[in-house]
C-alpha cells in the first residue's frame, strides 16, 4: 500500500500511523477513507487530525485482538470506556499524554464516522484475492453492528457531551469587546480599523483563523457583500507550520455573504487604513502589519497577530484587558457565529456551507445550543 502514503499521513517513530498494522483489511480501509476525507475536506489538516484519532481505535483493536470486520456495538462502547481512563492509569491508551475530555470526544466521533463509512460500501467494492468482499451490504449489517445501532451510539455520545461543548460569547461580552477595541486603539485609527474588521469577520462569519489571515483583496467583493474563501495548493504548501496550515482550504471554495455593516467596516479598512506599504511589497493579502517589527510594515498578518489580540483581551482588567470572566479564543468566535446563524433562522445546510463543515453532523451539534422549539425545526 505504498501508494497511499501521502503528505497528510502522519509519521510516528518513522512509521506511517496507519501502516503499522498487518493484514489487508485493517490497513486498506482506514487509508482509503482518509484519502476520501483528504479529497473532500474543507481543511487539509482534517485528514491529519482524523489519522491521529483513528490510530487510537486501531490500537484498541490490535490490543484486544479484534478484527475490523466483526466489530459490534459493544466494541464501540468498550472503546469509548477505554478512552475515558485517566492518562495516569497504567492501562490508559493515553499514558503520559495530556489529553483533554474534548480530544477524547473527537477521537470517538472520528471513529464513528469511519465505522459509518465502513458499513456503507458502494456496490463496486473490490473483492480480495480470496474472493471475499471486504464489506458486506446485506441488510446494512457488518459483523454485529447495524446502522440503527451506530446511530444510537452516536446520539448517546453527543447527548452526554453537549453540556461540555464550548460556550458561546455572551451578548454582554460582545459589547465589551467592541468597547475595548475602541478604547485600546482610538489613538491608532489604522489598527482600530483593521482589528474591527478582524473581530467583525470572526463574529459574523465564523471564519477559521487560517482562512482569515489568508484572505486576499481579490476575494472580497464589497459591492456584492461576498467573500470567497479559497486557497490553492501552491499557497498551502508555502505555509510551513502546521498551525498555520491547519485551517486553510486545500481545494475548492465557498462564498460567504456578509452584512452591510461588516461590508462597511471592511471598506473603511481597505480604502482608508490599509497601509500603502503593502502596495510597494506587492502584498495581495487583505490584512497587513501596521508597524515595523519582526515583520515589515505592509506584510501579511499571521496567526500570531490573532493570538496576540486574544491575549490582550484576556488580560485582567487591571492590566488593560476586558473585564469579563469569559476566556476568549478564535474558535469561540466560530461557535458563536454558528449558533447565531441557527438562532436567526438559517437552516442546517446554509449554516454548514457558511462554516465550511465537511460533515453536516458537525453543524447539527450546534442545535443543542439553540432554543428547543428552533432545535426541533432544524432536526
Amino acid at each position: 500500500m505504498d501508494e497511499i502514503k501521502n503528505d497528510w499521513m502522519l509519521q510516528e517513530n518513522g512509521q506511517y500511523v496507519l501502516g503499522i498494522f498487518n493484514g489487508p483489511i485493517p490497513m486498506y480501509y482506514p487509508n482509503k477513507w482518509l484519502m476520501e476525507v483528504n479529497n473532500t475536506a474543507s481543511s487539509p489538516e482534517t485528514a491529519r487530525t482524523y489519522a491521529r484519532n483513528l490510530l487510537k481505535f486501531f490500537q484498541f483493536l490490535k490490543i484486544n485482538d479484534i478484527d475490523l470486520t466483526i466489530i459490534t456495538r459493544e466494541t464501540l462502547i468498550s472503546f469509548n470506556s477505554a478512552l475515558k481512563k485517566r492518562s495516569t492509569d497504567m492501562d490508559s491508551m493515553f499514558n503520559k499524554e495530556n489529553i483533554t475530555e474534548n480530544t477524547r470526544y473527537q477521537i470517538f466521533r472520528t471513529t464513528l464516522q469511519f465505522v459509518k463509512w465502513f458499513i456503507s460500501p458502494p456496490d463496486d467494492e473490490p473483492l480480495f484475492q480470496d474472493g471475499r468482499r471486504g464489506r458486506r451490504k446485506k441488510n446494512g449489517i457488518l459483523g454485529g453492528i447495524t446502522h440503527a445501532e451506530l446511530t444510537s451510539v452516536r446520539e448517546n455520545l453527543i447527548r452526554r457531551h453537549k453540556n461540555k461543548l464550548p460556550k458561546n460569547i455572551s451578548d454582554t461580552t460582545v459589547r465589551e469587546i467592541w468597547n475595548w477595541l475602541y478604547e485600546k486603539y482610538k489613538n491608532q485609527p489604522d489598527i482600530l480599523s483593521r482589528n474591527n474588521a478582524i473581530i467583525g469577520l470572526m463574529l459574523e462569519t465564523g471564519m477559521r483563523v487560517g482562512e482569515l489571515v489568508s484572505i486576499k483583496l481579490d476575494q472580497v467583493d464589497i459591492h456584492e457583500r461576498k467573500i470567497t474563501v479559497r486557497i490553492d495548493m501552491a499557497e498551502y504548501e508555502r505555509v510551513s507550520t502546521s498551525k498555520s496550515r491547519g485551517s486553510l482550504q486545500k481545494s475548492g471554495e465557498r462564498v460567504i455573504v456578509i452584512s452591510k455593516e461588516l461590508a462597511g467596516i471592511l471598506n473603511d479598512y481597505i480604502i482608508l487604513h490599509r497601509p500603502t506599504a503593502a502596495i510597494k511589497l506587492r502584498n495581495p493579502y487583505l490584512f497587513c502589519i501596521h508597524r515595523n517589527g519582526q515583520n515589515p510594515l505592509g506584510s501579511r498578518i499571521t496567526r500570531n497577530t490573532i493570538d496576540h489580540l486574544m491575549n490582550l483581551m484576556n488580560r485582567p482588567s487591571y492590566e488593560g484587558g476586558i473585564a469579563s470572566d469569559e476566556k476568549l479564543h478564535p474558535h469561540k468566535f466560530r461557535h458563536t457565529s454558528a449558533t447565531n446563524l441557527l438562532k436567526n433562522g438559517a437552516d442546517i445546510r446554509t449554516t454548514q456551507e457558511q462554516l465550511g463543515h465537511r460533515d453536516i453532523n458537525t453543524t447539527k451539534e450546534y442545535t443543542h445550543l439553540v432554543p428547543s422549539a428552533r432545535r426541533e425545526a432544524l432536526c
